[in-house]
């Protein structure tokens, strides 16, 4: 029985140390008016441990839309937002935004949760945006950990502005 107990423990143990984070993007709305902004962050669903760091961006891949801000989460030791996403060494090519770090130097592990909250997404034009966020350990080649669309429409004082500008046309 204590050889079975022993086995199962140093395969937990394995299991655990071969998890990985599981970043997301958080509270991404499907739609937009322009000139609005929604707070969003980057969640991790299984916990930070000692060996998954990583370096992260957070970009749109268009002009529509702009990504800056960020609170870091108490407790995620070296975790930082570092700047923006080109500034950090990212090429650009899907636009810029925010980048940072997350990780421990001290190898301290914790827990799940939002890692990087309060982010800024504003919406700056009209159209069809998708938020990447990108993960590189090696700064060479960087990975879609996860994405979303939104979709960004004019605001309604616009669209009624234009429907009277219609209107007038049409009278003359």
């Amino acid at each position: 029985m204590k050889k079975i107990l022993v086995l199962m423990l140093v395969l937990g143990l394995a299991t655990a140390a071969n998890a990985t984070m599981s970043l997301t993007i958080q509270d991404v709305p499907s739609s937009m008016e322009v000139d609005d902004s929604a707070v969003i962050a980057i969640n991790d669903s299984v916990g930070y441990i000692s060996g998954d760091d990583l370096y992260f961006v957070l970009v749109a891949d268009t002009g529509l839309a702009t990504i800056s801000g960020g609170s870091v989460m108490t407790g995620t030791q070296d975790t930082a937002i570092l700047g923006t996403a080109t500034g950090i060494g990212y090429d650009g090519t899907l636009g810029d935004g925010i980048g940072g770090y997350v990780g421990s130097t001290g190898g301290t592990a914790f827990g799940p949760g939002d890692y990087i909250y309060d982010i800024d997404l504003a919406a700056d034009a009209q159209g069809t945006v998708t938020v990447y966020l990108l993960t590189t350990v090696d700064f060479a080649s960087w990975t879609t950990a996860d994405s979303a669309e939104v979709t960004i429409t004019p605001e309604p004082i616009t669209l009624a502005l234009l429907g009277l500008g219609g209107l007038f046309i049409r009278r003359k």
